[in-house]
């Protein structure tokens, strides 16, 4: 919002275009555009249609027989914040999944060749792990299919905040990237809306483009 008195917003706006260039332009925050994807979220669960099915993977590490096996994970909807947006770069956002369930068991082999537990760990709704990437958010023509998508196969730069032995968070996040790859299209799929522009007359609109900011 302008932090202008309404007077001298109006003179300043006063014989040209403040649209650079555009015909209309459309603001969403942050807050709306999560609002709408917890929608999403819970539309899904309540259909059973695009459920991110909870992940089970193993990670071994070292040279000693380590290895930590996630089991169940459970994702919450998925958050968007824009500290990485840049108004001169493509339409990109940062997307994180809180890991609001599962577990995480550890075991190693011991000296005379046995594999034993040697840690479990219950990941619990309340300050549990988070797996977030580097997010492009896709559109299509205004028109039939003109979508504005956030389609994780377009993600990059995996990360998750926890480590396992002396594996780093982007070796995770990368694990976690060929789990997201195996999905179906529909569960990596997020319309955010769509411009159809039928019966609109003069305002029907042509094109559109997609800005993000910090």
């Amino acid at each position: 919002m302008s932090k202008l008195p309404l007077a001298e917003l109006i003179k300043a706006m006063q014989g040209k275009s403040c649209s650079n260039g555009w015909d209309a332009l459309v603001l969403y925050d942050q807050r709306k555009t999560n609002e709408l994807l917890y929608q999403l979220y819970v539309e899904r669960y309540n259909t059973g249609a695009g459920i991110i099915e909870p992940a089970s993977m193993d990670m071994p590490w070292g040279d000693q027989g380590y290895v930590e096996h996630l089991y169940n994970l459970k994702f919450s909807a998925p958050k968007l914040s824009f500290e990485i947006s840049k108004p001169e770069d493509s339409p990109r956002a940062r997307l994180t999944l809180d890991m609001v369930g599962g577990m995480i068991v550890s075991t190693q082999t011991s000296a005379g060749g046995i594999r034993y537990v040697s840690r479990i760990n219950s990941i619990l709704p309340v300050g549990g792990p988070q797996l977030w990437m580097d997010q492009l958010i896709t559109k299509g023509a205004v028109g039939e299919g003109g979508e504005v998508m956030i389609d994780l196969q377009y993600a990059d730069n995996f990360n998750a905040n926890f480590v396992v032995g002396s594996l780093a968070q982007r070796e995770i996040g990368m694990m976690f990237k060929e789990y997201v790859g195996s999905l179906s299209d529909e569960q990596k799929r997020f319309p955010l809306g769509n411009l159809i522009g039928d019966l609109n007359g003069v305002l029907t609109p042509v094109s559109f483009e997609i800005k993000t900011r910090a």
